[in-house]
């Protein structure tokens, strides 16, 4: 049998295997050079001298695989950016990554055909941080330039520019029911807007340097930020008081 899987799969050189359940498979030695696995399972397979060279593998388990003297060789790179790449998130349909670049553009990459699909244009300085919407409707960019931004991500088109901060954004963050948005910045606040009528709901001020990153709690009901002072904040959503300061870092959170 493992000889029989090592001959086919010899033969399947530039194939494309896609959720594939190849839990315990015994292919020792197998050249799989410049095949794509995509949602493929090897676990507890055993692929030692398994060689992968220019072979892409996206999602796949190799949980409790016998793996020695395999070869990956080169790996993949996605190439388009003129300058750093700073943030990077996958899409929820797990077939779209998305970037965000020092060149003041976003990206979006087709991750089985590792194809650039778009690039978005908008911000007048670096990008500084990205988020998806749950839905996967929605992306949000903070940038260098002040700005917050929101992309139609069927359309790829830019639907409204948030203004109201001193300094650079530099994290964004939806709510976990998609109906709010919580940007961080160097201006030491936080903010939070409403995405059906795109106003300001409140500013948050306690941090004493710029805030660095701001997460919602599974319920939305808490906001945690993280800061150049080190520190951690939590806020109660519904009074928008902040409830514990959190210390411990010896630098930014």
């Amino acid at each position: 049998m493992a000889t029989n899987a090592i001959t086919i799969l010899n033969f399947c050189k530039q194939f494309r295997f896609r959720k594939l359940d190849l839990s315990g498979v015994k292919i020792p030695g197998a050249i799989l050079s410049e095949a794509i696995f995509y949602e493929v399972n090897f676990e507890n397979a055993n692929l030692r001298d398994v060689q992968f060279a220019k072979c892409k593998l996206i999602k796949c388990n190799f949980k409790n695989a016998q793996m020695k003297g395999y070869e990956f060789g080169d790996l993949i790179s996605l190439i388009g950016h003129k300058k750093k790449v700073k943030n990077i998130c996958f899409h929820p349909n797990g077939k779209y990554l998305i970037s965000g670049s020092d060149d003041k553009t976003i990206k979006i990459w087709d991750i089985e055909k590792f194809e650039e699909i778009k690039t978005m244009k908008g911000h007048k300085e670096r990008v500084s941080d990205i988020c998806i919407s749950k839905n996967g409707k929605l992306l949000v960019s903070g940038g260098y330039d002040k700005t917050i931004k929101l992309w139609n991500l069927e359309t790829f088109k830019e639907i409204k520019t948030l203004s109201g901060h001193g300094g650079v954004v530099w994290s964004v963050s939806f709510s976990p029911d998609g109906k709010s948005l919580a940007s961080g910045s160097n201006d030491k606040t936080i903010k939070l807007w409403n995405l059906e009528t795109f106003a300001e709901i409140k500013t948050l001020s306690g941090h004493g340097y710029g805030v660095c990153s701001v997460s919602f709690s599974p319920d939305g009901k808490t906001l945690a930020s993280g800061s150049v002072d080190n520190t951690i904040k939590l806020w109660n959503l519904e009074t928008f008081a902040e409830t514990k300061t959190l210390s411990g870092h010896g630098s930014e959170v």
